[in-house]
């Protein structure tokens, strides 16, 4: 059985794909990410501007074949990191997941200041198109619910890629 099934959750813009892939790849372990498994289910952008285009359902089989692949995962390796927004309901549902297999778990929040979070998504939306804007980080800053579970913070706000993942992989004492 695996060593930990760590959890990276916050929102849009705060930089928690590349932390998630740069701690994956620095433990050599997988990385897997609500992005990249939406084009394995479906054929059609995440965002408009102002809004997500997935409807509730979509999200939910999105997030069973993250946990899918995860408990798949899970078996072969040591560690696996899973990376999305991460409302919590669907924390949740991870920590059940690692629970159901005796894995042990760490959540990862991962924040940006707005000012930051707004410059990295003109940003995002310049190089390469991607239309989640600051409206939709507003909309999510809303919903998006403290944990009062046990979790480490990382705050990318003025950090460099190297520095986030190195002070990451300490609060998981890596």
């Amino acid at each position: 059985m695996g060593d930990m099934l760590i959890i990276f959750y916050g929102n849009i813009g705060a930089g928690k794909s590349t932390l998630a892939k740069g701690v994956a790849k620095r433990l050599r372990c997988p990385c897997i990410t609500f992005d990249a498994v939406v084009p394995k289910i479906y054929r059609k952008k995440l965002y408009a501007p102002g809004k997500f285009l997935l409807t509730r359902s979509e999200i939910v089989k999105v997030y069973d074949l993250m946990h899918k692949l995860a408990k798949l995962e899970i078996r072969k390796r040591d560690h696996v990191v899973l990376e999305s927004v991460y409302f919590k309901k669907q924390r949740d549902a991870a920590i059940d997941l690692a629970k159901s297999v005796k894995q042990r778990w760490k959540l990862v929040h991962v924040a940006c200041s707005d000012s930051e979070t707004k410059k990295r998504l003109v940003n995002r939306y310049r190089s390469n198109g991607q239309t989640a804007d600051y409206s939709l980080f507003l909309q999510y800053e809303l919903l998006m619910d403290k944990d009062s579970r046990k979790h480490i913070t990382i705050n990318t706000t003025g950090k460099t890629k190297a520095q986030c993942i190195s002070e990451t992989l300490g609060a998981l004492k890596f």
